[in-house]
């Protein structure tokens, strides 16, 4: 098969998964305030996707962005330290 490793072929499509995208499942417990205030940085997500016609963003997708973001700042925090 051609192609980078971790290629599925489905029906007749071919789906890469590039060792640096795989993905776990996390649980997290977040207090109101903060749900509240991710909540409008969502629905503020879909209002300027819905006006631009570009794909409205899924909710994983959003907090997964926050995650990201987050541990790249503690990273860059973290090493300023050492």
């Amino acid at each position: 098969m051609d192609g980078p490793p971790f290629a599925v072929t489905y029906l007749r499509s071919i789906i890469y998964f590039p060792s640096r995208m795989m993905k776990a499942k996390v649980s997290i417990t977040i207090d109101g305030d903060l749900a509240k205030e991710i909540d409008e940085y969502l629905r503020k997500q879909v209002v300027e996707a819905a006006k631009s016609g570009k794909p409205i963003p899924k909710q994983s997708n959003v907090y997964e962005e926050l995650v990201r973001r987050g541990w790249e700042a503690m990273k860059k925090d973290r090493q300023s330290r050492r």
